[in-house]
């Protein structure tokens, strides 16, 4: 069968990007998703009349379902997805009345096995890049000579209905992630202040026209060994959101992923604010 067209790398990680900032790469919190979407794929069956459907995500080596009706699966790889080509080939839905018939899936191993006989998916777009991340899909497992351009402008309508949801969910992803940086700098800032067995080392700072200043850069621990209370944010910082690398200079808090968590995202890009720091430490 026809392989799905291949990407270029900057439109894969645009795609990546807008998949990891609605939280599809993570396990948490697939409930939630799974409630709110269940209501399209619902009724997108009934609707058509169908046996299945879908809302496709595409990741980075496969499809993921965060909800569908009918299909019994929760993966599939990528390359074995038809709704691979409805959202790569291009942004408009794909009509497909009898697979079996066309050249592109007739020895599709779903197809082969009777599984897929008829399709019908439009397109998800999601974030200001409007990167196209999966599809809304209706399924059948016989021919659907009905499955025609109105059908796809019922797909395609539902389909703009799932994205609207989408981003709605990504932006309570954002404020949920806002919300654990705001609570573990209240936690980091009281642990430390409590610590009344920790001493202070404090360092003047050469006198300035407004006078003498002094910061505190570092706590010493009761075995003698100085502990910087920058690394310790650092770490604080990583175990709560897993990121691999946490770096604090004196113009930014950053935070870089690995390759799998979609390194390089920032600290403002994730929540929308800038932490300052007077001093550099780095962690990861």
């Amino acid at each position: 069968f026809m392989c799905a067209p291949a990407q270029l790398p900057q439109d894969v990680k645009k795609r990546l990007r807008a998949i990891h900032r609605l939280g599809f790469d993570r396990k948490d919190g697939n409930g939630i998703k799974r409630r709110v979407l269940d209501k399209y794929t619902r009724m997108l069956t009934t609707l058509m009349k169908a046996k299945m459907s879908t809302v496709t995500i595409l990741g980075a080596d496969e499809q993921l379902f965060p909800t569908e009706h009918g299909l019994g699966i929760e993966t599939l790889g990528l390359e074995l997805g038809i709704c691979t080509h409805t959202a790569l080939s291009s942004d408009k839905p794909l009509v497909i009345e009898d697979a079996s018939q066309d050249w592109r899936f007739a020895c599709h191993p779903m197809v082969q096995s009777g599984a897929i006989r008829s399709y019908c998916g439009a397109p998800l777009r999601q974030g200001k890049s409007a990167a196209i991340i999966g599809t809304l899909c209706v399924i059948d497992d016989k021919p659907r000579p009905d499955f025609n351009e109105e059908t796809a402008e019922i797909v395609k309508e539902l389909a703009l209905s799932v994205s609207n949801e989408l981003e709605l969910l990504a932006k309570a992803e954002e404020q949920r992630l806002s919300q654990q940086m705001h609570d573990v700098s209240l936690r980091f800032s009281r642990e430390w202040l409590q610590n009344s067995t920790a001493i202070r080392t404090i360092h003047p700072r050469k006198s300035s026209k407004r006078g003498s200043k002094r910061q505190i850069e570092s706590t010493e621990a009761e075995d003698g060994q100085e502990i910087s209370i920058y690394d310790e944010a650092c770490q604080i910082v990583s175990q709560t959101i897993g990121a691999s690398c946490t770096i604090i200079d004196s113009s930014a808090f950053h935070i870089s992923y690995s390759e799998s968590q979609l390194h390089q995202a920032s600290f403002s890009e994730r929540t929308g604010q800038r932490a300052k720091f007077p001093k550099r430490s780095q962690h990861g």
